[in-house]
């Protein structure tokens, strides 16, 4: 079991092999970051069935493939790239490409790898008593190649939202012929041999290391700031070839304002829809009918967040061996002791790998949680020093 506890799918890891007689092995936190220790867990507890986010295959693969040779590995949660189903494939493992939103519980398509081209990835086929439709506007099924909204029905369909009954009204519909469904929002369209193939969202929710993301609702948030006049949020490629939050916005700049931009969204947002890059503009570029356009913001080139904050002088070797951190798990040669973790393209998933690091040479637990706290490695110093000064009092209480 190598999912949260708060992520759906993870329901399917702990009941799934019980209710078929069989045993579950539930990994530790670090085994999301540490590619390492998840290799170590599954040889060592001979593991047949692994399930983990396209982020944590990738970096699970980091560590090697041959840990995988003969064993089923589930890949969901958020879209599949290429270069991971290649990788999958490669690995002598039996691997599926699985997909399902959290009103449809758990899974309801799945995709053989071994059945895919790499490059045209689909989500295969319904599973066992869950049927797929793909529907035009009016609801009605769209023909073979034509796209439409993936609606899903079968025994996997919630009830609706708890306490949300007009959203449960749009999202969720009774057809004579067709059944109860859940809209998805994700558009689609359907292969002659019944596969799916998925083309992306109808409203600007993102996926993003498992997680759904209202981009409105960062937006939002941003716009919150008093400084702010307007925002805008898009999905980039970060230079490692993940996916991170850029956000875009509307204020007179003045040296410290991303540091407290970005401050104002992580005491309203949770950590992992937060920007990895912030770039402050006269005015947001807009289409020919006046809305904002984001495929302008796209091409934008969003410099390092933190760079127009004041030098931060490192002053004691602890500083300089977390700045020393930050430059290599950022790929930032030139950083100080300023420099803002996240703001430099770090993702909360980097951020745990460093802070599993930092731990382990600095006598000190760091956690996510004190990294989101302290970005900097001054802040995170001082964090440490107040940790260590507290150790021998607590020792002795």
């Amino acid at each position: 079991m190598a999912d949260d506890v708060a992520f759906d799918i993870s329901a399917l890891e702990l009941w799934l092999p019980l209710s078929a007689g069989g045993r579950v092995v539930v990994g530790p936190d670090e085994v999301r970051v540490l590619p390492e220790r998840l290799a170590t867990l599954v040889e060592r507890e001979n593991v047949t069935v692994v399930q983990a986010t396209p982020t944590t295959w990738r970096l699970g693969l980091a560590a090697g493939s041959g840990w995988l040779a003969g064993r089923t590995a589930l890949c969901g949660g958020e879209p599949m790239p290429p270069s991971l189903a290649r990788q999958l494939r490669a690995a002598g493992c039996r691997a599926s490409n699985v997909y399902g939103p959290t009103e449809t519980t758990i899974w309801s398509t799945a995709a053989p790898l071994d059945t895919e081209d790499p490059d045209r990835l689909t989500v295969g086929q319904p599973i066992a008593n869950t049927r797929a439709y793909v529907l035009n506007a009016w609801g009605t099924p769209c023909p073979t190649g034509v796209t439409g909204e993936l609606c899903l029905a079968g025994t996997g369909v919630a009830a609706g939202y708890h306490d949300r009954p007009e959203l449960t009204a749009e999202r969720f519909r009774d057809d004579p012929a067709l059944g109860r469904y859940y809209r998805t929002g994700d558009l689609a369209r359907l292969l002659p041999d019944g596969r799916i193939e998925l083309l992306g969202r109808r409203d600007r929710q993102v996926k993003l290391r498992g997680h759904r993301i209202e981009l409105g609702e960062v937006e939002q948030v941003l716009s919150a700031h008093d400084e702010v006049a307007a925002a805008a949020v898009i999905l980039r490629t970060g230079p490692d070839g993940d996916g991170q939050l850029a956000a875009y916005v509307v204020a007179e700049d003045r040296p410290g304002l991303v540091d407290d931009v970005w401050a104002f969204a992580r005491s309203r947002l949770p950590g992992y829809s937060l920007p990895a890059r912030v770039m402050v503009l006269e005015r947001l570029p807009e289409t020919a009918n006046g809305k904002v356009d984001l495929l302008a913001l796209a091409g934008y080139d969003a410099p390092v967040a933190g760079s127009a904050a004041a030098p931060g002088e490192v002053r004691d070797p602890l500083e300089r061996r977390l700045v020393d951190a930050w430059s290599a798990a950022l790929g930032e040669p030139d950083l100080d002791a300023q420099a803002n973790f996240f703001l430099y393209g770090g993702s909360s998933l980097l951020a745990a790998q460093t802070a599993e690091e930092i731990s382990a040479w600095s006598d000190v637990p760091v956690s996510l949680g004190m990294m989101l706290a302290a970005p900097t490695p001054a802040a995170l110093a001082a964090l440490i020093r107040r940790d260590r000064a507290a150790a021998p009092e607590a020792g002795g209480g």
